[in-house]
């Protein structure tokens, strides 16, 4: 009876993400879509959130987080004032 050994070597290369941020400050009009920018980089690439006031906003109506993983508010009221985080 023959026995065949197979060895693997696994190179695992982590990369720390990059986030790029467009602007600290952005003015939008109410009742218009406003998107709100952050780029991640980074192997694996990251997957973004956004919170507002420490508060996760992915699932409130209105908002949307888009593929590249900007946000997208659709229609921008006063109460969306405030600081977000990505």
């Amino acid at each position: 009876m023959r026995h065949i050994l197979l060895l693997f070597l696994f190179n695992i290369l982590l990369v720390p993400p990059i986030v790029t941020v467009e602007s600290n400050e952005i003015i939008g009009i109410v009742n218009k879509p406003i998107t709100l920018n952050c780029q991640a980089d980074g192997h694996p690439l990251p997957v973004i959130y956004w919170t507002k006031a420490s508060r996760s906003i992915d699932t409130q109506p209105g908002f949307q987080i888009l593929n590249n993983g900007s946000l997208r508010i659709h229609h921008l009221q006063v109460q969306d004032t405030g600081y977000y985080l990505c």
